[in-house]
Protein backbone atom coordinates (compact mmCIF):
# COMPACT_ATOMS: atom_id res chain seq x y z
CA UNK A 1 0.00 0.00 0.00
CA UNK A 2 1.01 3.20 -0.64
CA UNK A 3 0.62 7.06 1.11
CA UNK A 4 1.49 10.10 -0.23
CA UNK A 5 2.95 11.94 2.57
CA UNK A 6 3.54 16.20 2.76
CA UNK A 7 7.11 16.95 4.95
CA UNK A 8 5.15 16.52 8.28
CA UNK A 9 7.08 14.24 10.37
CA UNK A 10 4.22 13.09 12.02
CA UNK A 11 3.63 10.76 8.59
CA UNK A 12 6.80 8.93 9.12
CA UNK A 13 5.67 6.88 12.06
CA UNK A 14 2.80 5.28 10.42
CA UNK A 15 4.90 4.45 7.47
CA UNK A 16 7.08 2.32 8.93
CA UNK A 17 5.03 0.48 11.49
CA UNK A 18 2.06 -0.22 8.31
CA UNK A 19 5.18 -0.51 6.26
CA UNK A 20 3.63 1.50 3.69
CA UNK A 21 5.09 2.87 0.37
CA UNK A 22 5.60 6.31 0.86
CA UNK A 23 5.37 8.99 -1.56
CA UNK A 24 6.42 12.58 -1.66
CA UNK A 25 3.81 15.35 -3.60
CA UNK A 26 5.53 16.76 -6.67
CA UNK A 27 3.58 19.82 -6.66
CA UNK A 28 5.06 20.50 -2.53
CA UNK A 29 8.34 19.61 -4.49
CA UNK A 30 7.92 21.92 -7.29
CA UNK A 31 6.69 25.01 -5.13
CA UNK A 32 9.78 24.92 -3.17
CA UNK A 33 11.34 25.74 -6.74
CA UNK A 34 8.65 28.66 -7.74
CA UNK A 35 9.46 29.99 -4.22
CA UNK A 36 13.40 30.07 -5.04
CA UNK A 37 12.50 30.88 -8.39
CA UNK A 38 10.24 34.52 -7.34
CA UNK A 39 13.87 35.57 -5.36
CA UNK A 40 15.45 36.03 -8.44
CA UNK A 41 18.61 34.29 -7.83
CA UNK A 42 19.37 31.43 -10.39
CA UNK A 43 16.17 31.95 -12.34
CA UNK A 44 17.61 30.67 -14.74
CA UNK A 45 18.64 26.78 -13.52
CA UNK A 46 15.25 27.19 -11.26
CA UNK A 47 13.53 27.60 -14.72
CA UNK A 48 14.89 24.64 -16.03
CA UNK A 49 14.01 22.37 -13.22
CA UNK A 50 10.40 23.86 -13.57
CA UNK A 51 10.10 23.08 -17.24
CA UNK A 52 11.39 20.17 -16.60
CA UNK A 53 8.37 19.29 -13.88
CA UNK A 54 6.05 20.96 -16.07
CA UNK A 55 6.52 18.25 -18.80
CA UNK A 56 6.09 15.52 -16.20
CA UNK A 57 2.94 17.49 -15.57
CA UNK A 58 1.96 17.57 -19.59
CA UNK A 59 2.83 13.75 -19.68
CA UNK A 60 0.12 13.41 -17.69
CA UNK A 61 -2.54 15.65 -18.67
CA UNK A 62 -2.15 13.83 -22.21
CA UNK A 63 -2.72 10.66 -20.49
CA UNK A 64 -5.55 11.95 -18.77
CA UNK A 65 -6.83 13.38 -21.90
CA UNK A 66 -6.16 10.41 -24.10
CA UNK A 67 -8.00 8.37 -21.01
CA UNK A 68 -5.33 6.07 -20.60
CA UNK A 69 -5.61 2.39 -18.86
CA UNK A 70 -3.53 2.03 -16.01
CA UNK A 71 -1.32 -0.15 -18.17
CA UNK A 72 -0.99 2.57 -20.82
CA UNK A 73 -0.24 5.21 -18.06
CA UNK A 74 2.84 2.78 -16.64
CA UNK A 75 4.33 2.37 -20.10
CA UNK A 76 4.05 5.95 -20.90
CA UNK A 77 5.75 7.00 -17.45
CA UNK A 78 8.06 4.36 -17.85
CA UNK A 79 9.13 5.72 -21.58
CA UNK A 80 9.00 9.26 -20.76
CA UNK A 81 8.50 10.45 -17.44
CA UNK A 82 11.38 8.29 -16.65
CA UNK A 83 14.13 9.90 -18.73
CA UNK A 84 12.56 13.49 -17.43
CA UNK A 85 13.04 12.84 -13.91
CA UNK A 86 16.84 11.80 -14.70
CA UNK A 87 17.37 15.16 -16.85
CA UNK A 88 15.96 17.06 -13.51
CA UNK A 89 17.83 14.52 -11.35
CA UNK A 90 21.15 15.37 -13.36
CA UNK A 91 20.24 19.16 -12.89
CA UNK A 92 19.92 18.69 -9.50
CA UNK A 93 23.00 17.52 -9.19
CA UNK A 94 25.45 19.92 -11.35
CA UNK A 95 23.38 23.25 -11.40
CA UNK A 96 26.54 24.48 -13.31
CA UNK A 97 27.33 26.77 -10.07
CA UNK A 98 27.76 26.64 -6.45
CA UNK A 99 24.42 26.76 -4.56
CA UNK A 100 24.40 27.76 -0.96
CA UNK A 101 22.50 24.83 0.74
CA UNK A 102 20.73 27.65 3.03
CA UNK A 103 19.34 29.63 0.38
CA UNK A 104 16.02 29.09 -1.07
CA UNK A 105 16.98 27.49 -4.64
CA UNK A 106 19.97 24.71 -2.25
CA UNK A 107 16.72 24.17 0.24
CA UNK A 108 14.72 23.21 -3.13
CA UNK A 109 17.42 21.16 -4.29
CA UNK A 110 18.36 19.52 -1.45
CA UNK A 111 14.79 18.88 -0.77
CA UNK A 112 14.01 16.92 -3.86
CA UNK A 113 17.01 14.79 -3.73
CA UNK A 114 16.59 13.92 0.05
CA UNK A 115 13.06 12.91 -0.97
CA UNK A 116 14.08 11.39 -4.93
CA UNK A 117 12.96 7.82 -4.16
CA UNK A 118 9.60 8.92 -2.22
CA UNK A 119 8.82 12.02 -5.39
CA UNK A 120 9.37 9.17 -8.11
CA UNK A 121 7.48 6.34 -6.99
CA UNK A 122 4.95 7.20 -9.54
CA UNK A 123 6.31 6.19 -12.49
CA UNK A 124 5.83 2.53 -11.35
CA UNK A 125 2.48 2.28 -11.75
CA UNK A 126 0.18 4.02 -13.39
CA UNK A 127 -2.64 4.06 -10.73
CA UNK A 128 -0.15 6.20 -8.94
CA UNK A 129 -0.65 10.08 -8.79
CA UNK A 130 2.08 11.99 -8.95
CA UNK A 131 0.62 14.76 -6.13
CA UNK A 132 -2.11 14.73 -4.11
CA UNK A 133 -3.69 18.37 -5.32
CA UNK A 134 -6.72 17.40 -5.70
CA UNK A 135 -7.51 15.47 -2.13
CA UNK A 136 -5.66 18.93 -0.90
CA UNK A 137 -8.38 20.75 -2.68
CA UNK A 138 -11.02 19.17 -1.23
CA UNK A 139 -10.35 19.57 2.12
CA UNK A 140 -9.45 23.07 2.02
CA UNK A 141 -11.87 24.20 3.52
CA UNK A 142 -12.29 22.24 6.20
CA UNK A 143 -8.51 22.99 7.18
CA UNK A 144 -9.49 26.89 6.88
CA UNK A 145 -13.05 26.27 8.76
CA UNK A 146 -10.19 24.39 11.60
CA UNK A 147 -8.45 26.80 11.50
CA UNK A 148 -11.41 29.34 12.19
CA UNK A 149 -13.52 27.26 14.43
CA UNK A 150 -11.13 26.74 17.94
CA UNK A 151 -12.81 24.17 19.13
CA UNK A 152 -15.70 22.18 18.73
CA UNK A 153 -17.10 22.67 22.13
CA UNK A 154 -16.76 18.88 23.67
CA UNK A 155 -15.44 16.03 22.73
CA UNK A 156 -18.43 14.93 21.59
CA UNK A 157 -18.44 17.53 19.16
CA UNK A 158 -15.49 17.31 18.06
CA UNK A 159 -16.70 13.62 17.51
CA UNK A 160 -19.71 14.49 15.06
CA UNK A 161 -17.56 17.23 13.47
CA UNK A 162 -14.98 14.52 12.31
CA UNK A 163 -18.03 12.23 10.91
CA UNK A 164 -19.56 15.07 8.92
CA UNK A 165 -16.38 16.43 7.59
CA UNK A 166 -16.05 12.35 6.61
CA UNK A 167 -19.21 12.33 4.82
CA UNK A 168 -19.37 15.59 3.38
CA UNK A 169 -15.82 15.25 1.75
CA UNK A 170 -16.54 11.53 0.96
CA UNK A 171 -19.34 13.09 -1.08
CA UNK A 172 -17.57 15.19 -3.10
CA UNK A 173 -15.17 12.86 -4.02
CA UNK A 174 -18.13 10.90 -5.62
CA UNK A 175 -19.82 13.50 -7.23
CA UNK A 176 -22.67 13.48 -4.77
CA UNK A 177 -24.39 16.17 -3.31
CA UNK A 178 -23.80 16.33 -0.23
CA UNK A 179 -27.25 17.80 1.35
Amino acid sequence: DYLMIDDCPSYNKPVKELKLIGMRCMAHIRRKFVEAHETGRHKDFLKKVLIKIGQLYRIERYATKKQFTVEQRTELRQKISRVVLSDIKELLMDPGFVLLPQSLAGNAVKHFLNNWNEATVFVQWGALPIDNTADERINRPFTIGRNNWMQAGSENGARWMAILYTIITTCKLNNINPE
